[in-house]
């Protein structure tokens, strides 16, 4: 007897991302998981009285897409309102008309706080104007002011906040763990506050946002993510983020996706990466103190909230193999030397791995990557079998040889796309010729056997995964520009970036990812068929629909 679903799309192009990347016209859900797949007639068997129907009218249904790297609270505070949005502000005028604006707006505010900020704006002479202390001070008189730049591993505050803070000359020459408090040629401090330690001394003087802002913040972004196809994503909060942007890399926010998840208001699904040093502090002891300190939520359902990952910043500036015009990068962890530093990474993920936590490395540059690449295949020898899939965060610099040593040792990459997009001929200024020849290809690391994930790495870059989707296959930027059309990826593996392999870095690739029977009905319907229509015109496709543990939670 056939069971009867819950739900049934017919007349649709079902891309299923199996093993075998088939095709099928319908699916039949019960229940939240999906029962069955394949031709219109089957399926039809399966529609009782019941039954919802959708009539995808020959659109493509794909599994629903999952953000590998988000910083989702902070995101939903950029598309509030509530904060200045100056990613795109590069003129003088236009900043300071947003930020006059901003300031008149909130008024009776004791606070303001700007995202994206960049470090120099051009006037109407195109001559550069520094933005620091002084600049947003003669803006913001009055107020406490925190600006952080696109990367967020920076902020620039104003006098007031330095006098609130006391950021006097005892405090400028920090340990290289810390961080970096700016200072001008007389030693006084610019309001440039630089990595997590340092900005953590800063942001605990800083006012926070309630448990209430904060949750209507997730709200927010979880029903943008929906709108855009994700269901999934991969946020980085933790004791060191419990000081960062007023609370939106905070344990707190841990505390909060729980709470919403007990009340059955939680809209998407949640991957927690913990972000464990201390005080953000990168040293062995800040990282496992945190550990030992942080108290993990209790009766979780790892299908909506999963805590397994702790997140690793393995450098700030990317830091290079080789000196490329006489630039070179910085390690983040604990030590007087590289060597010294390098061996502090390796220690802490070894001790990590004994310790059985998966682990992501936010690692850009080729030292990094090579350092943490070592530690991970040496940690895998030594105690073999665990399974713990751990990966490189961004992974610029990646190397063939590099890809290799992944895929031997079950080392995954979590890229972004996006980045790609929006940067590329920035990272190509960095990196030596040797390795920016070749930077991003994500498919020759793929034919390596190299699991490859995709994300965003919002509120840094957009989170329209589309958009990342249409560059792995043009390789077009955002400046119009094509570099190296030759490593384009195959849109079966670009669309398994999204999909099946970021399940698989969440260990979850049994639940979610694909369209199979058994897992969890998680899909997504697009305005137009992306195996049809030119590469270059992806990024413009429309979600029309998004289905998450088989309900209908978007629809255009």
């Amino acid at each position: 007897m056939n069971q009867e679903a819950d739900l049934v799309i017919i007349n649709a192009k079902v891309a299923t991302v199996d093993s075998l990347f088939s095709f099928a016209e319908a699916i039949a859900v019960s229940q939240g998981r999906i029962i069955d797949v394949g031709s219109n007639d089957d399926i039809s068997q399966k529609i009782g009285v019941q039954t919802q129907v959708i009539d995808a009218n020959k659109k493509l249904v794909l599994p629903a897409a999952n953000d590998a790297h988000i910083h989702a609270t902070h995101t939903g505070m950029l598309i509030s309102g509530d904060f200045l949005d100056l990613f795109e502000s590069k003129g003088k005028n236009e900043f300071d008309s947003k930020l006059d604006a901003h300031v008149l707006m909130n008024n009776n505010k004791e606070w303001i706080y700007g995202i994206g900020c960049p470090f120099e704006l051009i006037d109407d002479n195109q001559d550069n104007v520094i933005v620091d202390s002084h600049y947003l001070t003669k803006k913001t008189e009055g107020k406490l002011a925190t600006f952080s730049d696109f990367s967020l591993h920076n902020l620039i505050v104003n006098k007031n906040v330095i006098d609130l803070v006391g950021l006097g000359k005892e405090l400028i020459d920090l340990p290289k763990e810390v961080g970096r408090i700016g200072v001008d040629k007389k030693g006084e401090p610019t309001g440039i506050i630089s990595e997590w330690g340092a900005m953590n001394l800063v942001g605990k003087y800083l006012p926070q946002l309630s448990d209430e802002a904060l949750k209507n913040y997730i709200l927010l972004i979880q029903s943008h993510l929906l709108k855009n196809g994700i269901t999934s994503y991969t946020d980085i909060l933790g004791p060191g983020g419990d000081n960062l942007f007023h609370g939106a890399w905070s344990s707190r926010i841990i505390r909060l996706y729980k709470e919403l998840y007990d009340e059955n208001k939680l809209l998407t699904r949640v991957s927690v990466n913990l972000f464990a040093a201390k005080d953000g502090i990168h040293s062995f002891k800040h990282v496992i103190v945190g550990i030992e300190e942080f108290e993990l939520p209790t009766n979780i359902n790892k299908s909506w909230l999963k805590i397994n990952t702790i997140k690793l910043f393995g450098d700030s500036s990317p830091c290079i193999r080789k000196s490329h015009n006489h630039y070179h990068g910085e390690l983040t962890f604990q030590g007087d030397t590289v060597e010294e530093q390098i061996t502090e990474l390796k220690r802490t993920i070894v001790e990590l791995h004994r310790l059985g936590w998966q682990v992501g490395i936010h690692a850009i540059g080729g030292k990094t990557i090579d350092a943490a690449i070592e530690a991970f295949a040496y940690a895998e020898e030594i105690m073999p079998n665990k399974d713990l899939r751990h990966f490189i965060i961004h992974g610029d610099d990646l190397t063939i040889d590099n890809a290799k040593t992944m895929a031997k040792n079950n080392i995954l990459l979590s890229c972004q796309p996006i980045a790609g997009y929006s940067i590329i001929d920035n990272i190509k200024q960095i990196m030596p010729d040797t390795y920016n020849s070749n930077l991003f290809n994500w498919q020759a690391y793929i034919n390596e056997g190299v699991v490859v994930a995709a994300g965003s790495d919002a509120c840094c870059f957009p989170f329209n995964w589309l958009k990342g989707l249409e560059f792995t296959l043009t390789r077009k930027a955002k400046n119009n520009q094509i570099y190296q059309p030759e490593l384009a990826c195959h849109i079966e593996d670009a669309i398994r970036m999204y999909t099946i392999n970021g399940a698989k870095q969440e260990h979850l690739e049994h639940e979610r990812g694909s369209i199979e029977i058994g897992k969890w009905a998680d899909l997504q319907i697009l305005s137009h068929d992306i195996f049809t229509i030119p590469s270059h015109q992806i990024g413009e496709t429309s979600v029309i629909a998004t289905i998450c543990h088989g309900k209908m939670v978007y629809k255009q």
